[in-house]
């Protein structure tokens, strides 16, 4: 079975490979890579509240069994996207906020539970471009989580126990990537869709022939600009879109007969695309980024008045290269490569108190990661995509030693990843779709000797597939 699936997933993702030298044939006018994002900014603030609870009480024997339970949430994310030809910039803050009581009782025991949880979230990464697509990278990832635990409890079998215990736990992360590279990645899927809506319109016999691909690319910039608008009722904002899209083609002289043929064209283009991401363009970029994270866990346990309290801090540094290249073969072909080489080095500050012992140490560990991976994709229409992927993966963890003494804490660790994947999505007609997907990979782990342990080594083969067709019969 596993041969099949692997000769399954190697067959496939070898005919779609192969396919490109084919699909790179097809010849149009249209070229994806020379779209550029109009200048727009994008704001997005959404908040949410939610609140449940239950409860529960059964009589069993004159014996009453009790519990109930109320939980809350309260949130807040927020969203912002600068796009010029100067800057890319994405914002996101976020906040949450949840409350959670139980309670549980029955005639031998009773046990109360109040949770409170809160989140902070804030991440910036912006690119600041310059002469001759150089451009200069800055960033801030931060996280605070906090957690509050209380417990009480009575058990009144033969060992009368009744107690409490409370548990905080504090979580602070900080990490600020900085770095320089070359080149810009360009989002084109609004170009794909504005070119199928007009020879959408071309075959219904709606619109004038011969638009050249700068007309094209104008209604392409007037989409971009439409979906990255703020709004807060869809249905209106969907209703000014087509009137917006319409006033367009009338006033470029694109239409040729207004009738509900037309609109219907305009409305399918519009309302039952998948909106597939598809990018242009190569960025390469050197980057490093200290990190520091910060934990700490305090519990008490009574009546045995029992407490610990457990600290751990990190700080490290990590950089490499990130190349990417993102390659519209024509309007129907894409090909996708990543490749990502990474480096680190962190230290870590361990101390555990509690009422009986007390220990603390500091560790380091240097590691290196790699990853490459390519895709072939395939877009037939604006409703069917199918994928072929390869990835490698390299990941290498070097020994952590106890700082102090060179005590080797944890030995070397080695993981190689490979495999490949084939995905389809695929509209084949009105009435027949076909969802497909299939992988194989392969993955080596050892570890090396450590004090007398002797080495190990595991090797492991992964693989599945599912496929679902559809066919309405009427």
């Amino acid at each position: 079975m596993k041969k099949n699936i692997i000769s399954l997933t190697s067959l496939l993702s070898a005919i779609l490979l192969f396919s490109v030298t084919v699909g790179a044939q097809i010849t149009n006018h249209y070229d994806l890579s020379a779209y550029k994002l109009p200048d727009y900014r994008y704001r997005q603030l959404i908040t949410n509240f939610e609140l449940s609870g239950a409860n529960n009480s059964d009589n069993l024997d004159d014996q009453k069994f009790l519990n109930r339970s109320i939980d809350g949430n309260i949130g807040a994310n927020y969203y912002s996207y600068l796009n010029s030809r100067k800057t890319q910039r994405t914002h996101y803050l976020s906040f949450n906020f949840r409350g959670y009581s139980f309670h549980d009782e029955d005639p031998i025991e009773y046990c109360d539970n109040s949770s409170v949880y809160s989140s902070l979230n804030y991440q910036l990464y912006n690119k600041r471009y310059f002469a001759n697509k150089t451009f200069l990278v800055t960033g801030v990832y931060a996280r605070y989580h906090f957690g509050h635990i209380g417990d009480s409890f009575e058990n009144q079998d033969t060992i009368n126990l009744t107690g409490d215990a409370t548990t905080n736990e504090h979580t602070v992360t900080v990490s600020i990537p900085l770095g320089f590279g070359f080149g810009r990645i360009e989002q084109v899927q609004d170009y794909h869709e504005a070119i199928y809506i007009y020879e959408d319109l071309l075959k219904s016999q709606r619109a004038v022939a011969g638009k050249s691909e700068e007309e094209v690319m104008e209604l392409a910039t007037l989409i971009s600009r439409l979906k990255n608008q703020r709004y807060f009722d869809s249905r209106i904002k969907n209703i000014q879109d087509i009137e917006t899209l319409d006033s367009f083609l009338i006033a470029n002289n694109y239409k040729t007969l207004s009738d509900a043929r037309y609109f219907a064209t305009l409305v399918d283009n519009w309302n039952f695309v998948t909106h597939f991401v598809r990018e242009s363009g190569t960025s390469i970029s050197l980057e490093v980024a200290p990190e520091y994270d910060y934990y700490q866990n305090k519990r008490i346990l009574n009546p045995a008045d029992f407490r610990y309290k457990h600290k751990r801090g990190s700080y490290g540094i990590g950089g490499g290269i990130l190349f990417e290249h993102r390659m519209p073969l024509n309007l129907y072909w894409q090909a996708n490569t990543t490749v990502r080489a990474m480096a680190g080095y962190m230290e870590r500050t361990f101390k555990v108190t509690d009422t009986i012992v007390h220990s603390d140490y500091t560790s380091s560990s240097p590691e290196l990661n790699m990853y490459l991976t390519q895709s072939l994709e395939y877009y037939p229409n604006t409703r069917t995509r199918m994928t072929a992927s390869f990835i490698a993966q390299y990941d290498k963890y070097f020994e952590e030693k106890d700082v102090d003494t060179d005590f080797i804490m944890l030995p070397t660790r080695q993981n190689i990843r490979t495999g490949l994947s084939l995905m389809v999505d695929y509209y084949i007609s009105q009435r027949l779709r076909l969802n497909a997907s299939s992988s194989v990979y392969y993955s080596n782990y050892t570890i090396e000797s450590i004090s007398g342990i002797p080495a190990q080594e595991s090797d492991r083969f992964n693989s599945g597939f599912n496929v679902r067709l559809e066919y309405s019969i009427f």
